[in-house]
């Protein structure tokens, strides 16, 4: 049985369990984030829940503010709970904490039925994608069902159907949207002092996806030198190294870095007593 973590989309309102993400997702991400292909590196996100959610199937039914607090959540519990950023001449530290509570307890109108017609109904939601071109294609991915004569509509091709719709279905989608925004206004990542250093979460920008993008990138170079040493001077699997979190490989290599010191600093003493090491 795998440890996992309890995860209650705001959206959804239904409880979920989520297992940890590993090494080897949290390696592989980083060589999307530094190839900064917005579309690989979203495609890449939606894995990692899809890896790491229990229940599969709840994967379509998550919207991408979902999808944030899901990833927001593995990035407290897998990697640190804290976040890094320079201000001045050294580096500060803060908690992640406050904002990953204040996302889980958000509260908006999620899910909206309106009637076009006599016989067209559709169901809003927030857009399911935490990547998009346009902030239409956010409206546009935020129509979840459509009714015609009280019979839902089967579509694979979202545009398509959009597109024999009414057009002041428009209309109503932006007035949802727009509620949704100013409900979001209070929750913000403050990362400094400026007011440049504050940013807003939206579903319809692509706020969430850069906020996750900064949370989750790091030096390349440090996970792979993490590998080496893990591997190679512990003799750990590569395998093994993957399916462990971040923060379980660090504290790993921070206990062989102190046992090494230790041992060099009793190599030392013994070296430095008489008649010892000096014949």
């Amino acid at each position: 049985m795998s440890f996992y973590l309890n995860f209650t989309p705001p959206s959804l309102g239904i409880d979920l369990k989520l297992k940890e993400m590993g090494f080897g997702h949290y390696r592989i991400l980083n060589k999307f984030l530094i190839n900064n292909n917005n579309f690989h590196i979203t495609e890449y996100f939606d894995k990692i829940l899809l890896d790491c959610l229990e229940e599969k199937d709840a994967i379509t039914s998550l919207s991408n503010f979902d999808k944030f607090c899901g990833l927001f959540l593995l990035r407290c519990a897998c990697i640190s709970p804290e976040i890094e950023f320079n201000v001045g001449p050294s580096p500060k530290k803060a908690s992640l904490l406050p904002l990953l509570k204040k996302s889980l307890d958000a509260k908006t109108t999620f899910s909206k039925k309106v009637v076009i017609n006599e016989d067209i109904e559709i169901s809003i939601t927030l857009p399911k994608i935490l990547y998009f071109e346009t902030q239409f294609d956010a409206l546009y991915d935020s129509i979840d069902e459509v009714f015609f004569k009280d019979k839902k509509v089967i579509f694979n091709n979202k545009k398509e159907l959009i597109d024999t719709l009414p057009a002041h279905v428009l209309n109503h989608l932006k007035d949802f949207s727009k509620q949704v925004e100013k409900d979001f206004k209070p929750i913000v990542l403050d990362v400094g002092i400026n007011e440049k250093d504050r940013f807003s979460l939206s579903p319809y920008n692509l706020s969430l996806l850069e906020i996750l993008k900064a949370l989750y990138s790091t030096n390349l170079k440090s996970i792979i030198e993490l590998q080496y040493i893990l591997v190679s001077k512990c003799r750990y699997s590569a395998d093994y190294i993957d399916k462990n979190t971040l923060a379980e490989n660090l504290i790993i290599a921070n206990i062989y870095e102190a046992e090494m010191k230790r041992i060099n600093e009793e190599q030392n003493k013994t070296m430095e007593k008489p008649g010892l090491g000096n014949k």
